[in-house]
């Protein structure tokens, strides 16, 4: 990694850390792979979004980690669900008629 490619990579991870401060402060602490002890890893897929929404919700929870990556389709499934929920409560809250990109059901 160059010196650059460094400071960049500095940079973002304070932004974050701003963006969390200014919604909520307090302490925060930045948290790797190593730092979760039995933390699912990812093997090699496409499926690294849903690994970070899994990790966020058990991290948050203070739950074990028990999802593994043969648990993807069933868990992508369950997202899918409650997002298309999120999507028609925040629909009618705003009365909106159209959301772009999936259909309603």
């Amino acid at each position: 990694m160059t010196e650059k490619e460094k400071k960049s990579e500095v940079a973002g991870r304070m932004e974050v850390l701003h963006i969390a401060h200014s919604l909520s402060p307090g302490p925060w602490r930045e948290l790797g792979v190593n730092d979760v002890q039995g933390l699912t890893k990812q093997g090699c897929s496409n499926n690294c979004g849903v690994f970070v929404l899994m990790y966020t919700l058990y991290i948050v929870m203070g739950a074990n980690c028990d999802f593994r990556e043969e648990n993807m389709l069933q868990i992508r499934r369950c997202l899918q669900a409650d997002y298309e929920e999120f999507c028609k409560e925040m629909m009618d809250k705003r009365q909106l008629q159209v959301f772009s990109g999936f259909e309603m059901r």
